[in-house]
């Protein structure tokens, strides 16, 4: 080995070193010689409350979730919180199929995933991080008849009601929001029946 250089086995430890999640682990990132985002990302495991959940319960979720392709040089804080990327998320693609059949391991009542920039709540009690949100005391559904059921019809799974949204969905208020969101009436997607009975009892 010619002098100054380090060993082979310390060039490929510092080759594993310099990807997400950094020095930490997938649970845990710290984006210590990090040069880019991950690959796929983890999300649920969060605790759905009580409200609207008859006890306290732990979110199921999806460990191989597809992380938005990123283009070089875009700073985490265009879709997190904060700067480390992680929790806080406000610009997820929607591009997977497997997030689209599992909305609520995202977007379940206790999420901390999500930023809910609609509200700029801050307790969990006022919806803070809460994209369902559960605290709505009532809902106009298809604009026609308001529905008075407390839990935002929990634990039905957002895609049973509302559009996927195009793109990121990274609208907050107005027609937008709506739009993004609305409540086509796709009865085909409302496989349970529960759901149907929330308006029509």
């Amino acid at each position: 080995m010619g002098a100054g250089r380090l060993p082979r086995e310390v060039h490929f430890g510092e080759s594993a070193r310099h990807s997400w999640p950094g020095t930490g682990t997938a649970q845990s990132p710290n984006w210590l010689g990090a040069a880019a985002m991950p690959a796929y990302i983890s999300v649920g495991g969060f605790t759905v409350s009580q409200p609207p959940a008859s006890s306290a319960l732990l979110q199921t979720g999806i460990g191989n979730l597809p992380h938005p392709t990123v283009a070089v040089g875009v700073a985490c804080t265009t879709c997190h919180a904060t700067s480390t990327g992680g929790k806080g998320a406000r610009g997820y693609d929607h591009l997977s199929t497997l997030i689209n059949s599992n909305c609520n391991s995202c977007h379940e009542a206790g999420t901390n995933l999500i930023g809910t920039l609609w509200n700029g709540a801050t307790a969990q009690s006022a919806g803070a991080g809460d994209s369902r949100p559960y605290t709505l005391a009532s809902v106009l559904a298809l604009q026609r008849r308001t529905i008075t059921t407390p839990n935002h019809f929990y634990p039905v799974d957002c895609k049973e009601c509302h559009n996927i949204p195009t793109g990121n969905g990274y609208v907050t208020t107005g027609t937008a929001y709506a739009t993004a969101w609305k409540f086509p009436h796709t009865t085909s997607k409302m496989s349970n029946p529960t759901t149907c009975k929330f308006c029509h009892p």
